[in-house]
């Protein structure tokens, strides 16, 4: 039986190193003392991407079933696949971090 490799996609990756990116950015922000607001403004607009980026994914994972990417790097490369029941994980990561942002951001 012949497993299907699944189809390649350049937004996986992305949606991976999107947080770690933006962490760091938001590390600089912190550091340089930018206004609370725009720190605030920031940080949500990257939860919003990464729950955007994520919800993308789920019509071509259902489609195939499996979509491979590839970050590479200087030495190789490293390889992200996404199932259906990962990207579920994958979601409800998002969404939640999404949400405690939102929350986060009214409280304070």
């Amino acid at each position: 039986m012949e497993m299907n490799p699944g189809s390649t996609s350049l937004l996986l990756p992305l949606v991976v190193a999107w947080p770690l990116l933006a962490a760091a950015i938001a590390g600089v922000l912190a550091m340089t003392g930018c206004s609370r607001r725009a720190f605030d403004v920031f940080v949500t607009i990257a939860a919003g991407l990464t729950l955007a980026g994520v919800v993308a994914l789920i019509g071509p994972v259902l489609a195939e079933s499996r979509l491979v990417g590839a970050l590479p790097l200087l030495t190789g490369r490293i390889e992200f696949v996404a199932d259906p029941i990962g990207l579920t994980f994958a979601l409800a990561a998002a969404l939640v971090w999404f949400c405690a942002t939102l929350y986060a951001t009214a409280w304070l």
